[in-house]
């Protein structure tokens, strides 16, 4: 990764806070950050359909629940029941899940690049399967049903901080494999903490 390569980072209404920890943090290193907060049901199948393919690393932090068979990344938002999204009625809050039943329909085959997702329990091999199946080369999540927020924003941090350091003291670079064992490494003690964390990779 180099200096002002362009990243993506989704989230929802549950992770502001912690997401703009990570962008602040990715920003003050260099890089570019193309922050996208879904709010409708329509950003997030718009962000896979029109943004997605256009960056070669994607963040997602939300929720994530699930059965070990069908984890899912939730994308927790509204809806609208008559369609008009324009209107001050008619909406109510629901829960897009992006598992793997569903990632085809809404991933739509327009993965790209890495895809590190910070919801729990979401880089289990059925949906990390799935999701690579949609374009993604790479996938990064974590294996426990449960891991903590702030180790999830401490994994991010670090896990870029490694990348980034062949141009940040123009040392020799990290690969994918040594910035994640780094990131996996932080607080190895916590139960809840960064070491849960699989790589997957598209052959």
């Amino acid at each position: 990764m180099k200096l002002f390569d362009v990243v993506a980072l989704v989230t929802d209404q549950h992770f502001g806070e912690q997401s703009l920890a990570i962008r602040a943090f990715l920003e003050s290193m260099r890089l570019r950050v193309d922050y996208f907060r879904v709010v409708q049901d329509r950003n997030v199948s718009g962000f896979f359909a029109d943004h997605a393919p256009r960056y070669d690393t994607t963040i997602i932090f939300t929720h994530g629940t699930g059965p070990d068979e069908a984890p899912s990344i939730d994308f927790s938002v509204v809806t609208q029941a008559n369609d008009d999204y324009s209107s001050s009625e008619g909406w109510s809050p629901t829960v897009i899940k992006l598992d793997p039943s569903s990632a085809e329909s809404l991933v739509g085959g327009h993965g790209r690049g890495t895809l590190v997702t910070l919801s729990c329990g979401s880089g289990r091999p059925a949906l990390a399967d799935a999701l690579l199946q949609q374009g993604y080369d790479t996938v990064l999540g974590p294996t426990e049903p449960y891991w903590d927020s702030n180790a999830a924003t401490l994994f991010a941090v670090t896990y870029f901080y490694g990348l980034l350091a062949e141009d940040r003291d123009y040392s020799e670079p990290y690969s994918m494999e040594e910035a994640l064992e780094l990131a996996r490494g932080v607080d190895a003690r916590f139960r809840f903490g960064p070491q849960s964390v699989a790589a997957y990779r598209r052959t």
